[in-house]
């Protein structure tokens, strides 16, 4: 995994603040796996994050993987755990998770 793309979130009652998007395994502990740069709330979407390293997920065998919306004022805004029942993998990797709250596509490549 190389990129995530926040597509949308509700921003209903948020401050302007800076976005950072988190990729957690929520099996084992909520353990942060990696996180992106930050990006201004007031800015247009989709903006696209680089992770602060490339993430080697086996995404068959690592069911529990959440991409997490943080706030640097508010926190944790929204999230999304990827499904990877609803995916047929091709390459590179560009799928889409979402939620009610938040839409996300994760981008990488498959070896």
């Amino acid at each position: 995994m190389k990129t995530i793309k926040l597509n949308s979130y509700r921003r209903a009652n948020f401050p302007s603040q800076f976005l950072t998007v988190k990729v957690v395994n929520t099996g084992f502990g909520n353990h942060i796996l990696g996180t992106t740069g930050k990006y201004p709330s007031d800015f247009t979407l989709p903006a696209i994050f680089a992770l602060d390293k490339e993430l080697e997920l086996h995404l068959y065998k690592e069911d529990h993987i959440s991409i997490q919306l943080w706030g640097d004022s508010t926190g944790f805004i929204a999230s999304s755990t990827i499904d990877m029942e609803e995916y047929k993998i091709i390459y590179p990797i560009d799928m889409e998770t979402k939620s009610d709250s938040v839409s996300f596509s994760v981008m990488g490549s498959w070896e």
